[in-house]
């Protein structure tokens, strides 16, 4: 353990992490200039059938990755219980903030400082979730566990998941709604740019912190997993 650094606990970095990231997707939503690509297919799908709200759309397409990644690599983890929980809560924590949001004023400038803070907070969560080495969200596991059983670069397969996404997205938008929605400016800046920033906080998080289990049932999850 590094003296040099200050002690995160694993925990509250991943609530953290939950809390800032559906912050970040209900105000990137809000915006309307385009959510980030792995959320577009669950947003689309709540304008489409809204009687089903933003955040339950997330938590069943997330549960659907889970279930996918299971049938194509044949090889169930435990972990995928903590991801199951973990959207559970994620797809609440949305429901939970768009009840506010919604009533926040919608203006062209109000919009712009939604995505501005929406697009540069979110990064911040994703380096929580990864530094944090605790079960991530299914969409997370998905591109980490293809590439481990593909042996195929990180990079690759998230851009291939990227490109599906929006690709779903678009065909349902075009076909249900008549119009593109949910995919805008703000996709292609967050998937030209939010792997990067995301790296960048990575590494300052590396050189401050040294992330550590609190409580006695996440030590042991750590150290097996390492």
């Amino acid at each position: 353990m590094n003296k040099n650094k200050k002690q995160f606990s694993s925990e509250l970095a991943l609530l953290i992490g939950l809390l800032l990231n559906s912050f970040c997707v209900s105000l990137l939503a809000k915006s309307d200039f385009g959510i980030s690509t792995l959320s577009s297919v669950p947003l689309v799908l709540s304008k489409i059938v809204s009687q089903i709200s933003f955040g339950t759309w997330n938590f069943l397409i997330q549960a659907l990755t889970i279930i996918l990644l299971i049938i194509i690599t044949h090889k169930p983890k435990i972990s995928y219980v903590g991801s199951f929980v973990l959207a559970y809560l994620f797809g609440n924590f949305i429901d939970f903030y768009n009840q506010f949001i919604d009533l926040w004023p919608n203006t062209y400038f109000f919009r712009i400082i939604y995505f501005f803070i929406g697009f540069t907070f979110i990064a911040i969560g994703a380096s929580l979730f990864l530094k944090c080495k605790l079960p991530v969200l299914p969409f997370d596991n998905f591109v980490r566990d293809i590439c481990e059983w593909s042996n195929l670069s990180v990079q690759y397969v998230k851009t291939i998941f990227d490109f599906i996404c929006v690709l779903i997205t678009t065909i349902l938008s075009f076909w249900f709604l008549g119009h593109l929605t949910a995919v805008g400016l703000g996709t292609i800046l967050g998937m030209l740019f939010t792997g990067s920033m995301t790296h960048s906080i990575c590494k300052y998080l590396d050189r401050k912190f040294q992330f550590h289990g609190t409580f006695e049932i996440t030590r042991r999850y750590i150290n097996w997993i390492e």
